[in-house]
């Protein structure tokens, strides 16, 4: 797994991380600029966090942005099951280095 982590997205409390930044390409069509995502092979992964009474945190008082790293943590080997089906859903789990 990646080493380094970064903030997509931030899900009810949980951030959704990727292991590597997202990146754009400026384009134009008919006039319009727009930017187009690159391919990568991201890995994405979930980091839930909590504070020392076990009480899980509000990940939006943290400032990050997406595309910050968050230094300290790393995607695990462990895979986010569906709680469901206990199916792998293509997540891993952040943890914490």
């Amino acid at each position: 797994m990646a080493n380094s982590v970064f903030m997509h997205k931030i899900v009810k409390k949980t951030i959704v991380c990727v292991s590597e930044p997202l990146d754009t390409v400026e384009q134009e069509i008919n006039g319009k600029k727009v930017h187009v995502r690159t391919q990568a092979n991201r890995t994405f992964g979930l980091l839930c966090l909590v504070d020392d009474k076990g009480k899980t945190l509000e990940p939006s008082t943290l400032g990050l942005k997406q595309g910050d790293e968050i230094p300290g943590f790393k995607m695990s080997d462990q895979a986010v099951l569906d709680q469901d089906t206990k199916e792998p859903t293509g997540l891993f789990w952040v943890e914490a280095e």
